[in-house]
């Protein structure tokens, strides 16, 4: 029962690392063009709705 935890506990903590790195980088982003700095541009990974949602600010400061 330990183990079964510990597994479903590692697997939920990297899937939310998942999740939650993409969101920092642009929220991140987000900050840098509020302050001014119109030459920030985010690599764009993967196609899910995060990456669109990249896609779409880079082209909004380009």
């Amino acid at each position: 029962m330990t183990v079964l935890l510990l597994v479903v506990g590692t697997a939920a903590w990297s899937i939310g690392l998942v999740i939650t790195r993409p969101l920092a980088r642009l929220t991140e982003a987000a900050r840098t063009v509020a302050e001014g700095d119109l030459s920030v541009d985010l690599p764009v990974a993967g196609r899910d709705e995060v990456s669109y949602l990249t896609g779409v600010f880079n082209g909004m400061v380009a």
